[in-house]
């Protein structure tokens, strides 16, 4: 009989009308999703030959006090010019899917207060360049693009560097490793 009233409790749960009900239940949806995509885009890098993780801006050379740095505002910044992290680059891959269920509870998290409307901080990004790295806010980027979100707002800061060092990593990437796709 006990299982037959847990049961019926699942059954009543994912018929409920509450929408933080009926948005947890469409993020973990999506989020199994971005999940797959993940693994799917893993492999075809494995077949391609070709990176499918976030720069990190040492990657690129860059370290406190080899820049120069001031607060450039706040922006609506394309998902499609954020390439890296500035600590964060083993998380998410290029399309910023999560790599690791790890992220899994913040990932939720954000996703359901974004389907219920709720209003995000803005991100924080460093600007080196024509590329973004993300400062803060990996996971509300995230959530934006599985979402098909293009722009997300910033807080940005610029970093002032000597072109060659920004470059070479930067061009060595495919055009396809920065599509909206997930």
């Amino acid at each position: 009989m006990l299982h037959t009233t847990m049961g019926l409790d699942a059954w009543m749960l994912n018929r409920s009308s509450d929408p933080e009900v009926q948005a947890g239940r469409e993020t973990r949806q999506l989020y199994a999703r971005v999940r797959a995509s993940s693994r799917l885009r893993r492999l075809w890098s494995a077949l391609l030959g070709r990176s499918n993780h976030l720069l990190s801006l040492t990657e690129i050379g860059i370290t406190r006090g080899t820049h120069n740095s001031h607060f450039a505002g706040l922006q609506t910044v394309p998902i499609r010019r954020i390439h890296g992290s500035e600590g964060r680059s083993d998380d998410f891959d290029s399309a910023f899917n999560p790599l690791g269920e790890h992220n899994r509870n913040r990932w939720l998290s954000v996703a359901t207060a974004w389907q219920l409307g709720i209003a995000l901080p803005p991100v924080k990004l460093i600007q080196v360049g024509e590329a973004f790295f993300v400062r803060d806010g990996h996971h509300r980027i995230s959530v934006a693009h599985a979402q098909g979100q293009e722009d997300i707002d910033a807080e940005v800061w610029g970093w002032q560097m000597p072109e060659a060092a920004v470059c070479a990593p930067l061009m060595e990437r495919s055009p396809a490793s920065y599509s909206q796709s997930s």
